[in-house]
C-alpha cells in the first residue's frame, strides 16, 4: 500500500509503500526494504453544487443557499460571492453563474484548495429560487354595507403587504369570494376574502413577477359591518277633508313594504297620518307614524314611514243661528228686521268670533205669508277665521201684511133732510202711497149718514173708491174717515085747504074747506094732526 505525506492536493508528492513481506524458508537472510522514491499528484476534486433560496430579488446567493458537495467523508466546504444567473422563480434553467470555494468554517477540515468548481450551467450548478411568501392585511377596516339579505360583500378589499422585496412595489390581488360571516345586521361583524391569488406584481427595481411571490394564505377576514337597509311604506293615500280644527288626516289604502327575498318581515301598527298644522290649504303635506316591523328579521331594516303624501283642508262652513225674522207690514221696501243674537258653533278653542251687523232682506217687496228672508252683513273675525266659510243663516220667513192706505181729500156737505141717508162729498180723494208704488185710486167716492134723520155733525160713511195699480194688493184702502154734516129739516106744506069767504062778522076767524094734506119723502112715516084753523 501507498500513502502520501498528507491528503492534500498536489504535484509530485512523495508516496510511502508498505504493507509488503518476504516469506519463504529464507526470508530470516533478508532486511525487505519497500520501494521509495515513488510520486505522484493528488488532483482537485470536483465538487457537486446546487442552490435553494427564497426570493429575495438578487442575483446573490448568501447564507447557506448552496449545497456542496465534496464527496469526500464528512467534508464540507464554505462558499462566497455566489451569484445566479437569474433572480426570479418562473425562469427556467437557472443556475450558479459565480461562485468561489472557501476552506471549511466548521471542524471538518475541508480545504477549498482541494476541489475544483464543475463546468456551472443548470445541469451541474442547478439553481431553485422559490417564491417569496408575502402577506396581506386587508387594510380598509370598518367597512359596512347596508343589509340586502344575503352574505355576499360588496367590498373592494384594499392591502398592505409584509414580505414584499422593495416597499415600491405594487400587488394586484384577485379573489374569488367575499362574504360576510352571517347575513344579519345583529350577527355580521368580518368579511372573509377567499379565493385569493396574485394578479400582478409592478414598480420597484427588482422587476419581480407575480410568480416570485407566494402568499401566506388564500384567504383572510377583515372587521366588517351591516347596517340596516331602509324600507319604506308605500301605498297609502291620504283623503282631502272638511277643516276640523284638528291636524288628523285620514288615509286610504294599504300599507306596504318591499322586503328582501324571502326575509321574514311584516308591517304592524296602524298608520296615522297628521297635516303640519290645523289650517286650511291646498296641496298641504302629511305626515305618517304608528307603523312599524315585526318578523324575526326586522332587525335588518330601519322602517321609513311613507312621504310625499299631501292632501288639501278646505275651509268649513259655518252657520249663523239664534236670529228670528219679524213679521212687518208692507213698507215699499224688502229690508226684514231682525230679532235674537247671532251666534255660531266654533270647533273646539278656535278664536273665532261674529262681527258686522246682521240685516235680512225679503226676495220682494210685495205682501205674502211666509216669505223667506236672506240674512247678510255679518263676517267672521279672528285668527282662525281664515278656516270657515261663514254661512248667514238660512230658513228664515215672515209675513208682509197689507199697509192701510187712506182716502183723504174729501169733506162731506151739509143737506136739508131728503128721507135718504146719502150724503154729497166734495173735494178730490186721495192716497199717500209708499216710494214710487204703481198705486191709483178707482171709483166713485160715495157718503152716507147713519140714518137718514135730521142732525148736527152726523157722521158720513165714505166708501165706493178702491185701489189700481200693480202694487194694489200690498195695500189695504181705508176709505175716508171722521167726515160730518149736517141734516136740516126739511120744509113740508100742507095743502087741499081752501079758505071760504065770509061775511064780515067782526072777527078774524075764517072756515076752511078742503082736507088738508102734506107730500112726505118717500115712506116716511108722517101725518098730519090737529085742525086747521084759518084766520084772516
Amino acid at each position: 500500500t501507498g500513502v502520501f505525506a498528507d491528503k492534500n492536493v498536489g504535484t509530485n508528492k512523495a508516496v510511502t509503500v508498505s504493507g509488503l513481506s518476504l516469506d519463504g524458508s529464507d526470508k530470516g537472510n533478508y532486511t525487505l526494504v519497500q520501494q521509495a522514491g515513488l510520486t505522484a499528484a493528488i488532483t482537485k476534486k470536483q465538487v457537486v453544487l446546487s442552490a435553494v433560496k427564497t426570493y429575495d430579488g438578487s442575483l446573490d446567493l448568501t447564507g447557506n443557499s448552496v449545497t456542496i458537495t465534496t464527496g469526500v467523508g464528512s467534508e464540507s466546504l464554505a462558499y462566497s460571492s455566489a451569484r445566479s444567473n437569474n433572480a426570479h422563480v418562473a425562469t427556467t434553467n437557472k443556475y450558479i453563474a459565480a461562485i468561489t470555494l472557501e476552506d471549511a468554517t466548521d471542524s471538518s477540515g475541508g480545504l477549498a484548495s482541494n476541489y475544483k468548481l464543475p463546468v456551472l450551467n443548470n445541469t451541474n450548478a442547478g439553481v431553485t429560487i422559490n417564491s417569496a411568501t408575502l402577506t396581506p392585511t386587508i387594510s380598509n377596516t370598518g367597512y359596512t354595507q347596508v343589509y340586502d339579505a344575503s352574505t355576499i360583500a360588496d367590498i373592494n378589499p384594499t392591502y398592505t403587504f409584509t414580505g414584499l422585496v422593495d416597499a415600491n412595489e405594487t400587488v394586484v390581488l384577485t379573489n374569488t369570494s367575499k362574504r360576510y360571516n352571517d347575513k344579519d345586521v345583529a350577527a355580521a361583524n368580518f368579511v372573509t376574502v377567499s379565493g385569493l391569488s396574485i394578479s400582478s406584481v409592478t414598480g420597484g427595481s427588482k422587476g419581480s413577477a407575480a410568480s416570485d411571490y407566494r402568499l401566506d394564505a388564500t384567504s383572510k377576514t377583515v372587521a366588517a359591518g351591516i347596517t340596516k337597509a331602509t324600507i319604506e311604506v308605500k301605498d297609502l293615500t291620504v283623503n282631502d277633508k272638511v277643516y276640523d280644527g284638528v291636524v288628523a288626516a285620514s288615509l286610504s289604502g294599504s300599507a306596504t313594504i318591499l322586503k328582501l327575498g324571502s326575509d321574514d318581515l311584516t308591517l304592524g301598527g296602524v298608520a296615522t297620518g297628521v297635516f303640519g298644522n290645523k289650517n286650511v290649504g291646498t296641496n298641504k303635506s302629511v305626515t305618517v307614524s304608528g307603523l312599524s316591523l315585526d318578523g324575526s328579521d326586522k332587525g335588518n331594516y330601519t322602517l321609513v314611514q311613507q312621504t310625499g303624501l299631501s292632501a288639501d283642508i278646505t275651509k268649513a262652513s259655518i252657520a249663523v243661528r239664534g236670529l228670528t225674522a219679524n213679521d212687518k207690514v208692507y213698507d215699499g221696501g224688502v229690508a226684514a228686521s231682525l230679532l235674537g243674537s247671532a251666534t255660531i258653533l266654533k270647533l273646539g278653542s278656535d278664536d273665532l268670533t261674529l262681527d258686522g251687523i246682521a240685516t235680512g232682506v225679503f226676495g220682494n217687496k210685495n205682501v205674502g205669508t211666509n216669505k223667506a228672508v236672506t240674512v247678510s252683513g255679518l263676517s267672521l273675525d279672528g285668527s282662525d277665521k281664515d278656516n270657515y266659510t261663514l254661512v248667514q243663516q238660512t230658513g228664515l220667513s215672515a209675513d208682509i201684511t197689507k199697509a192701510s192706505i187712506a182716502v183723504t181729500g174729501l169733506t162731506a156737505n151739509d143737506k136739508v133732510y131728503d128721507g135718504g141717508v146719502a150724503a154729497s162729498l166734495s173735494g178730490g180723494a186721495t192716497i199717500l202711497k209708499l216710494g214710487s208704488d204703481d198705486l191709483t185710486l178707482g171709483g166713485v167716492a160715495t157718503g152716507v149718514f147713519a140714518d137718514k134723520n135730521v142732525g148736527t155733525n152726523k157722521a158720513v160713511t165714505v166708501s165706493g173708491l178702491s185701489l189700481d195699480g200693480s202694487d194694489k194688493d200690498n195695500y189695504t184702502l181705508v176709505q175716508q174717515t171722521g167726515l160730518s154734516a149736517d141734516i136740516t129739516k126739511a120744509s113740508i106744506a100742507v095743502t087741499g085747504l081752501t079758505a071760504n069767504d065770509k061775511v064780515y062778522d067782526g072777527g078774524v076767524a075764517a072756515s076752511l074747506s078742503g082736507s088738508a094734506t102734506i107730500l112726505k119723502l118717500g115712506s116716511d112715516d108722517l101725518t098730519l094732526g090737529g085742525v086747521a084753523t084759518g084766520v084772516f
